[in-house]
């Protein structure tokens, strides 16, 4: 992303720590207060997902919620080319991209990291 000069292993560093943060306030807040929503379960079955979500908010479900990219025109400004994704369908090949992207060893320092 255009913000970011990390490199790889500061990204890791940075995003093993906001887990660690997010999981101990999770147990703090408890199930009233904390709703997790992985991109991985989202993708997979989004009508499901955003049912539980909607359910944990007190909303009320919309078929149109699973189509997102329908509003991504307006809500994403086209300045934020890092969000060019948001413009088209859900797709399910993105959860586990990251596997084809990165080398063994980052996996496995990955898979250190978050425990």
């Amino acid at each position: 992303m255009p913000w970011s000069h990390r490199g790889f292993h500061e990204a890791v560093a940075t995003w093993a720590q906001v887990m660690d943060v997010t999981r101990r306030y999770a147990r703090r807040l408890g199930p009233d207060s904390w709703h997790e929503l992985r991109f991985e379960d989202l993708v997979a079955d989004p009508e499901e997902q955003l049912r539980k979500l909607c359910a944990y908010l007190g909303e009320e479900y919309a078929p149109e919620m699973t189509e997102p990219h329908r509003m991504a025109a307006a809500a994403v400004p086209a300045r934020k080319t890092w969000h060019r994704r948001t413009h088209g369908a859900l797709d399910v090949s993105r959860a586990g991209s990251w596997q084809q992207r990165l080398t063994p060893d980052r996996i496995r320092l990955c898979d250190w990291a978050s425990g």
